[in-house]
């Protein structure tokens, strides 16, 4: 058997391989969809679970606002929140950017 010959059996071979493993891919494509599903639901689950461990759920505050403000430094808004199990103190003003723009200030720390 010559070189040409031997590349076009061997080439060939390949291609019927190819396409034996595209119809089985066709054949087992509504299982894998299934699975894949199931796998994504699975690792949301296992993220959920570890966020919730952790306390990393989402951040979540209502801010108040202060009615009769005694320094200018004092915060417009005030509230708390829990983060990574612990209470934040959280304080927001009313400020502008560097173009001038409105914008509020947000700040959150430890509750002591």
């Amino acid at each position: 058997m010559d070189e040409q010959t031997r590349v076009f059996i061997n080439r060939r071979v390949l291609e019927i391989t190819d396409d034996i493993l595209r119809e089985k891919l066709i054949e087992q494509s509504p299982q894998l969809q299934k699975d894949v599903v199931l796998m994504a639901d699975m690792i949301r689950e296992f993220v959920s679970l570890e966020r919730q461990k952790r306390g990393l759920d989402s951040l979540n505050i209502e801010l108040y606002p202060i009615e009769n403000k005694r320094l200018l430094s004092d915060p417009d808004f005030i509230g708390e929140t829990r983060f990574y199990n612990r209470i934040f103190q959280a304080t927001a003003r009313h400020s502008f950017d560097f173009e001038g723009r409105k914008i509020l200030r947000f700040n959150a720390f430890p509750k002591s």
